[in-house]
């Protein structure tokens, strides 16, 4: 099953999982903003896998993060369209009379 490395506060994450649940597709969301041992083990997994050397020398965080099958991935875009899925967005809410 596929593991998503996220938090609720990313863009490309809340887009990301827009997509999942949009198309049905089963997977582990782990919001690294929710729980200490969640970041834990997102930075130790960051700290060793190569996929994230040029996102930390760019200053990025690299989520979403995918695991599927024990291979690490951050392009969920790819991901997307490996499974011929097109990426949609999702509605923007206003909350005020100003459209905030």
């Amino acid at each position: 099953m596929l593991k998503v490395y996220s938090s609720q506060y990313c863009p490309h994450c809340v887009v990301f999982k827009y997509n999942l649940d949009l198309y049905g597709l089963e997977y582990e969301l782990i919001d690294i903003n929710t729980n200490i041992h969640h970041m834990r083990d997102f930075l130790a997994l960051r700290d060793k896998d190569e996929n994230f050397i040029e996102v930390k020398k760019q200053g990025r965080v690299g989520i979403p993060c995918l695991i599927e099958d024990d291979k690490v991935s951050l392009d969920w875009q790819q991901y997307l369209e490996d499974k011929g899925l097109e990426i949609k967005e999702p509605e923007k809410n206003s909350c005020g009379l100003h459209g905030c």
